[in-house]
């Protein structure tokens, strides 16, 4: 079965990262040795979904971002992916709480 290369446009900017590095995340991608859940082109392992508003950290700005689009289809503010802004969000910022590492 042949595999197909989704591109996606990555949520912030890669440029920094050097090119090998980027073009290794892609690959890591297509082959199935990392996860992009979200499809944002960023490996799950690197992101910190805890951290909604971007500041670097799940914290109580997160949540109160959180319930601003509680019961939204998301993205913003589904921690968990699955489709929904709920409480599995909240417990997952709670669960996830502090510095992104």
């Amino acid at each position: 079965m042949e595999k197909s290369l989704k591109v996606v446009k990555p949520k912030f900017p890669t440029a920094s990262a050097p090119l090998a590095q980027r073009v290794d995340d892609v690959l890591d991608i297509w082959d199935g040795t990392s996860q992009d859940s979200n499809n944002d082109g960023v490996l799950d392992e690197c992101e910190c979904f805890a951290d909604v508003n971007g500041d670097g950290a799940g914290n109580v700005l997160d949540i109160l971002m959180l319930l601003e689009n509680w019961g939204q289809t998301g993205p913003i503010g589904d921690t968990t992916n699955d489709g929904t802004v709920n409480v599995d969000d909240i417990l997952y910022i709670l669960d996830n709480w502090g510095a992104c590492t």
